[in-house]
């Protein structure tokens, strides 16, 4: 029994040690199984990427897929698997709520993750293995409010709903209520459970008060149209201006719109990249990615295209490419990384997105505001 206890260790250990000498991106995601057409984009954009790099290189680079359910542990039991993969470096967990779950687990073991579409945490910036390619949603709303055609007045009535249960939207009412205060005196805060469907508390202040000027909705799409569609029946009041959040969705995934019954609205979000991008690294890379794959790039495509780009930097700089070598050599470096649609990485890993875009939602679909 002591042999084969040992035998098994030495399989574990060469296994461990197996692909040292390549780099093993993971793709992970629980919207991209939800959406199979968003998951094939994902998935599209990093092979572009490796596809362009020189065949000694695309040598030494695996891609591995790793999907799973939208449910509490999912993301955590999925990390586990991935490490018994071999993952030497993880593209995904793209929301917060996946990015709490992984979290303590990951200080642990670090496996260097970039997250797409989590929102930034100070915290984040401390390690030097976990970053999300996002501007946090200071950064957004100040876009937004700079930008939306509408000069909120100290009398204007303005309600607010959080979803509570979602880390995210914990923080963009963190980040706009200071905002809130500098611009009118009349806010109501309240909050819905998204996990749930719960807008109970919605709907017991909307039966008494009718006549919002603004209603700020931080909640996931689904959720953000069930209210929308309760604030449309009301007989009494014209129609509020709404606010939203990046997870409204784009005008490729037009989340938010797709789930409205009445679709005759006018809301505004912030977003860190569209479609409408036209700066020429952007329309470069939607020209070679319509070429290959014989469709229009979603934004997730040039989000991973450049991760992928990023993470294979590394490729010919060390002599093994395992975890902690990967997380070293990106701490130190001090090569900078300018990608085709919004990520920049600064020397020592210090990830940026410097881009921001205002969108108008309306029965018309999602439009860029300039």
């Amino acid at each position: 029994m002591r042999i084969l206890s040992i035998f098994l260790v030495l399989i574990y250990v060469q296994l461990s040690y197996a692909n040292d000498q390549k780099l093993k991106i993971c793709l992970a995601g629980s919207t991209e199984k939800t959406i199979p057409n968003y998951g094939e984009a994902f998935v599209n954009g990093a092979r572009l990427a490796i596809n362009e790099l020189p065949s000694k290189v695309q040598e030494k680079i695996e891609l591995e897929v790793h999907y799973y359910d939208v449910t509490a542990l999912a993301a955590l039991n999925e990390l586990q698997i991935m490490r018994k993969a071999g993952c030497d470096a993880i593209l995904g967990f793209s929301t917060g709520n996946d990015l709490l779950a992984i979290e303590d687990d990951l200080a642990l073991n670090p496996i260097l993750t970039l997250s797409i579409y989590g929102d930034p945490q100070d915290r984040f910036e401390k390690t030097n293995y976990l970053r999300t390619i996002q501007p946090n949603a200071e950064m957004l709303l100040g876009h937004l409010f700079e930008k939306i055609p509408y000069k909120m007045k100290r009398e204007d009535r303005v309600l607010v709903i959080t979803a509570s249960d979602r880390s995210e939207m914990l923080e963009y009412k963190k980040a706009i209520e200071p905002l809130l205060k500098n611009r009118t005196n009349n806010v109501t805060y309240l909050n819905v459970i998204e996990q749930t469907h719960d807008i109970s508390e919605f709907l017991k202040v909307h039966k008494e008060i009718k006549n919002w000027d603004y209603v700020i909705l931080l909640t996931r799409s689904l959720i953000a149209a069930k209210i929308t569609d309760e604030l449309s029946e009301s007989k009494t009041q014209k129609m509020p201006i709404l606010i939203g959040t990046k997870y409204f969705g784009s005008s490729e995934l037009p989340a938010y719109l797709n789930f409205l019954k009445n679709k005759d609205i006018e809301a505004y979000f912030s977003r860190q990249n569209c479609s409408c991008d036209n700066s020429k690294s952007f329309l470069a890379f939607s020209i070679k990615y319509e070429k290959q794959f014989k469709k229009k790039p979603m934004l997730i495509s040039v989000d991973t295209y450049d991760s992928v780009r990023f993470l294979s930097s590394i490729v010919g700089q060390v002599e093994k490419m395992d975890s902690a070598t990967i997380i070293d050599y990106f701490s130190k470096t001090t090569n900078q990384f300018i990608g085709a649609g919004t990520l920049v990485v600064n020397p020592r890993f210090k990830v940026v997105s410097e881009k921001k875009f205002l969108i108008r939602v309306s029965k018309n679909g999602y439009e860029s505001m300039k």
